[in-house]
């Protein structure tokens, strides 16, 4: 998943579309220290923020976490990628499957699939397989994900949503993006909004090095700039089952 992660992210970085960054999302000066995933600039634009329901009273999930999106507090979701990574905190569940949604502005549905869900709680993510559609620029996106608590009665769901939103940054951009390691550029999307693509990156790399302090110092410091803090104690997995 990493090579395929880094290829995508390739991809990304040979484009020559002239479109520019949002407006508040310029690079920090080169004189700056690139300690990954220092800090995070949220983008200077509108969006509903993430939002959560489902049955009030469910003893579908237990623990003191809930379900939870994994995005910048109500801030956009910014992203690269045409086919993105989608980050969630899984408490304690007694379901064993949930499911994921991805609509377009007009409420109209782009994709949906049934996902296992892994076997104990922590952060798991998801990304939009090869045979769906490829998000377009510019257009805003809404994502569901909600735990199947009864099969046979889905208003027992647990659910989170959030805003997702596909830029091409500028060419100038992309070719001191070029120049950089993975770690690095985990810090510069952070810096330049795009929030998950850097969340993205230090997962696959944790994943690779688990044993490495300064990558979980580093997913820590994320989160924390973008008030997620009370994650950085859970645990990593590997993804659905």
């Amino acid at each position: 998943m990493f090579n395929t992660l880094i290829a995508s992210l390739n991809l990304v970085l040979m484009a020559s579309s002239p479109t520019l960054l949002p407006r508040g999302t310029e690079l920090a000066s080169e004189k700056q220290s690139w300690q990954v995933a220092q800090t995070y600039y949220p983008p200077d634009r509108g969006a509903p923020p993430s939002t959560s329901g489902g049955a009030t009273r469910s003893s579908c999930v237990s623990g003191d976490k809930p379900l939870t999106a994994l995005v910048a507090a109500d801030r956009p979701g910014l992203t690269t990628l045409a086919r993105p990574s989608f980050f969630l905190y899984v408490p304690s569940t007694q379901a064993q499957t949930a499911e994921f949604v991805l609509k377009d502005d007009s409420g109209d549905e782009v994709y949906r699939t049934i996902l296992s869900l892994p076997s104990q709680p922590g952060v798991m993510s998801f990304s939009l397989p090869a045979n769906s559609p490829s998000l377009e620029v510019n257009k805003d996106y809404r994502w569901y994900f909600s735990l199947i608590c009864q099969p046979e009665n889905r208003l027992e769901d647990v659910f989170v949503s959030a805003w997702v939103r596909r830029v091409v940054p500028s060419p100038a951009w992309l070719g001191e993006l070029r120049q950089a390691a993975p770690k690095e550029r985990s810090d510069r999307y952070a810096q330049a909004g795009f929030w998950s693509d850097a969340l993205a990156i230090l997962a696959e790399l944790r994943r690779t090095s688990p044993q490495d302090s300064s990558l979980a110092a580093a997913w820590n410091r994320l989160l924390q700039a973008a008030n997620l803090g009370i994650l950085t104690d859970a645990p990593l997995l590997s993804g659905p089952r």
